[in-house]
């Protein structure tokens, strides 16, 4: 499965972290090296705690999903969102709290 290798927004660009599920747990600016973003997820890919000058821009979170413009869901909150731009081919039932098949 392929992932982000870099985000450009506002003349910077950003390199993702990820960890061993393949969530983008952090965004490090590529001119200074300072981690502009981290993020913590829960089990469904829902964002429990974001810190960073980037962390509330960053279109690109858990499984590489990405936030279309438009959406309703506010930038922290997957649960609905992930069901329509998760990268990720099972998908969360976000009301039953489980991993479909």
């Amino acid at each position: 499965m392929g992932g982000l290798l870099l985000a450009q927004e506002g003349g910077n660009t950003y390199l993702p972290a990820y960890d061993g599920n393949g969530n983008v747990m952090g965004m490090i600016k590529a001119s200074t090296g300072s981690i502009d973003a981290a993020y913590e997820y829960d089990a469904f890919g829902n964002t429990l705690r974001e810190s960073g000058s980037y962390a509330a821009s960053n279109p690109f979170r858990a499984s590489v999903g990405q936030l279309l413009a438009g959406d309703d869901d506010a930038p922290g909150n997957l649960h609905e969102a992930s069901r329509r731009v998760s990268a990720r081919p099972r998908q969360p039932d976000p009301p039953l709290q489980r991993k479909l098949s």
